[in-house]
């Protein structure tokens, strides 16, 4: 008896690797990906030029992949980061005082937050109120910018004056004297 070809049982086999394989990179990208998200926005923000980096590898990566669900969704992603990206270099608050923060806070939605708590995370998820909010976040990074140059200009305004000693020079006319 010869033995029996089950060609569609070859073809499941395929299929399974397929998506094996896809769902491996999927699992490959959510991992760095969280990575990331999950680290606190104090020491992440220095480093936001990886996310952007992060992005870029993997649009490199998936090129000329089948479109599937994993693909489509990793591409959904991605397109969404970069959107996103400018505005988060915009709030990455190095300037920022407690006030800016909270501001900031209230306008994303982050209720009982704190900058101690703060991920890339939050503003990913609050990636449509940043976008719908990207004038008043300018405004705001402006706001913080613009107090900072008014602190580091009243501050060189007292430097100067403890410094800085007067002589007077003693003038004298006819019938007066005139300290210049």
């Amino acid at each position: 008896m010869e033995e029996p070809t089950f060609e569609v049982l070859e073809d499941i086999r395929k299929d399974i690797l397929s998506y094996r394989k896809a769902w491996g990179m999927y699992e490959e990208y959510s991992k760095g990906l969280t990575k990331m998200t999950d680290e606190q926005w104090i020491s992440f923000r220095g480093k936001l030029y990886m996310f952007d980096e992060f992005r870029e590898q993997w649009q490199k990566r998936i090129k000329g992949k089948p479109l599937d669900v994993v693909t489509s969704s990793i591409r959904d992603q991605l397109s969404m980061i970069q959107d996103v990206f400018p505005l988060l270099r915009r709030v990455t608050g190095e300037i920022f005082e407690n006030e800016h923060w909270k501001i900031l806070f209230t306008k994303l939605g982050f209720k009982g937050m704190t900058l101690t708590k703060l991920t890339l995370g939050h503003f990913l998820d609050a990636k449509d109120r940043m976008v719908k909010q990207s004038r008043e976040l300018a405004a705001l990074a402006a706001r913080a910018q613009g107090e900072v140059q008014i602190r580091e200009g009243v501050q060189e305004l007292k430097v100067f004056a403890e410094e800085t000693d007067f002589d007077l020079l003693e003038y004298k006319t006819t019938n007066r004297t005139t300290y210049l």
